[in-house]
């Protein structure tokens, strides 16, 4: 899945913009791995210690829904909150992940990524900005989502208008995606 994903136009323009926009923090790695990754460096032994770092109570959380009584729940759960309290010395200490500070952009650039397509002329322009913070700028965020639908969303948006409903298109599709990170 992964390999048949990472390569395309879309996988490697996302990943650069990721990578200029939070060079060094987390936002900036592909979740699923990247194949030459896996295929070089990946070890039983790296994966036990990433489970062991990452998978335990403190930085758990379960959400249950349906119809459902509580104190079926919590009988449910008890064995397991037992076991992990037992177990609750044995873990390293724990670091909360994505603590770090997104860092405010210095500079402008402009990346160039060549992909493989089965088309001469198939490309896909990519402009990614820091915008509020997702978590606690509610009215800002609401103000990115309307200005996004009013510019992009319909064939009398300015840029619809702009490049494709004009005599010799620049594109055949325009959309936008807000990553809602905080």
């Amino acid at each position: 899945e992964m390999q048949g994903r990472e390569n395309t136009g879309e996988s490697l323009a996302n990943m650069e913009m990721l990578r200029a926009l939070y060079p060094n923090h987390g936002y900036s790695k592909e979740t699923g791995g990247i194949m030459k990754n896996i295929r070089e460096n990946l070890t039983i032994e790296s994966i036990r210690a990433y489970h062991k770092k990452y998978y335990r109570p403190e930085n758990f959380a379960a959400i249950i829904t349906g119809q459902v009584e509580i104190e079926d729940v919590a009988k449910a759960i008890e064995p397991l909150e037992k076991k992990l309290l037992a177990r609750k010395d044995s873990y390293p200490p724990f670091e909360k992940p994505w603590q770090t500070p997104v860092k405010p952009l210095k500079d402008s650039k402009d990346i160039k990524i060549l992909f493989g397509s089965d088309e001469e002329q198939n490309g896909h322009v990519y402009i990614g900005f820091l915008g509020p913070k997702a978590s606690t700028d509610f009215e800002n965020l609401t103000a990115c989502y309307t200005l996004m639908k009013y510019l992009c969303d319909t064939s009398v948006s300015p840029m619809q208008q702009s490049f494709i409903e004009i005599d010799d298109p620049f594109a055949s599709e325009i959309s936008y995606n807000v990553i809602e990170n905080s």
